[in-house]
């Protein structure tokens, strides 16, 4: 291993080498390398071209270095990453490559991609189209570029993230899909989303409406869209934010929310909040009251100057609202009532049994019951 170990030329090699790591070093060029290398990794250097790679090569990592030409790569590779270069074309991939990464590249046009490629990231290129992906790919990323349209998604994909491009319009997702993340674009309708996602993130786009959520699904972000109203929010979210809308109203959250963002909207009123409910956001919005704020809360966000109430206990403008301070007034509140209905179960339950109990030490049962001196002073000390 060579690993940041200031080296400026790759000399004198073991010939049975099969792994070598010379990252973080000063290397500007890839000599001759051994015969039966299987893993090279060569990230953070100075290299400039890569050509004439062992046969043997599965995994190959050079990123992070100034290479703008690739050339013979060797059918052998299954792994290939060489993000952070500038590269302006790619071209002759290996055929039996399965994970491939260019991202943070030059690159136009991306085609010809091997057919057994099941991860793909092209993300932060300068990419127009994406056509012809491999029918077996899973995971694919290509956030950041100049993307106007996507179509024919390979129907095995279970991750697909476009974040920041400039696509208006993205139908017939493929069913597979577990993760979809298109923030940052100019969306203004999102329908059937495929049944199984778990991850949705839209954040940043033109939205009007969204309906039909899948049942499955367990993070949901549509902040900064233009939404007026959400309903319908299935069962299993646990995280949602829907910050920078037109909301007015939000009814019937999951009872299995965890955090809620709704700031920057225009909500008159929110009440119902779920006891799981662990941190809350609620920053300028119209509402001057919240009902019912769970004991759950660590962390809760508002504006002083707009929410007056909380709990119908008013809040004092010119001093800050403790969350510590409110959860331990409200288990005071909670253990008092629990007392009290404890104390007044135990005297229902001997005014029922007994015959005029504070008078006549005999009930109704024949057994004899209170008597008025020593009695009251009794029950005190039972139900303390």
């Amino acid at each position: 291993c060579l690993y940041q170990q200031g080296v400026s030329k790759l000399e004198n090699l073991p010939t049975h080498l099969t792994t070598l790591d010379c990252s973080y070093n000063i290397i500007s060029e890839i000599p001759s390398l051994p015969t039966f290398l299987t893993s090279f990794y060569c990230y953070n250097n100075q290299i400039t071209t890569i050509q004439n790679l062992p046969n043997s090569l599965t995994k190959f990592h050079c990123n992070n270095n100034k290479i703008s030409e690739i050339q013979n790569l060797p059918d052998s590779l299954i792994v290939f990453s060489c993000y952070g270069n500038k590269l302006k074309k790619i071209k002759n991939l290996s055929t039996s490559l399965i994970e491939f990464n260019c991202s943070s590249n030059k690159i136009t046009k991306i085609e010809n991609l091997p057919i057994p490629l099941t991860k793909f990231d092209c993300s932060f290129n300068k990419i127009l189209t994406i056509e012809g992906l491999p029918t077996c790919l899973t995971e694919f990323e290509c956030c950041f570029n100049v993307i106007f349209k996507i179509e024919n998604l390979p129907g095995s994909l279970t991750k697909f993230i476009c974040e920041g491009n400039l696509i208006s319009k993205i139908e017939n997702l493929p069913s597979s899909l577990i993760e979809f993340n298109c923030k940052g674009n100019k969306i203004t309708k999102i329908e059937n989303l495929p049944k199984y996602v778990i991850k949705f993130n839209c954040k940043g786009n033109r939205i009007l409406k969204i309906e039909n959520l899948p049942n499955t699904l367990i993070k949901f972000i549509c902040g900064g869209n233009k939404i007026t109203k959400i309903e319908n929010l299935p069962n299993s979210l646990i995280e949602f934010n829907c910050k920078g809308n037109n909301i007015t109203k939000i009814e019937n959250l999951p009872q299995s929310l965890t955090k809620f963002n709704c700031a920057h909207n225009k909500i008159s009123k929110i009440e119902n909040l779920p006891d799981t409910l662990t941190e809350f956001y609620c920053e300028k919005i119209e509402s001057s009251k919240i009902e019912s704020l769970p004991l759950s809360i660590t962390k809760f966000v508002f504006t002083l100057s707009r929410i007056k109430y909380i709990n119908n206990v008013k809040i004092d403008r010119l001093s800050s609202f403790s969350l510590i301070g409110y959860q331990a007034t409200k288990r005071l509140q909670n253990r008092i009532k629990r007392r009290f209905k404890k104390k007044s179960l135990a005297i229902r339950k001997i005014q029922a049994g007994c015959h005029s109990w504070i008078w006549k030490p005999v009930c109704k049962d024949g057994s004899y019951g209170i008597q008025y001196r020593v009695g009251v002073k009794a029950l005190q000390d039972y139900l303390l």
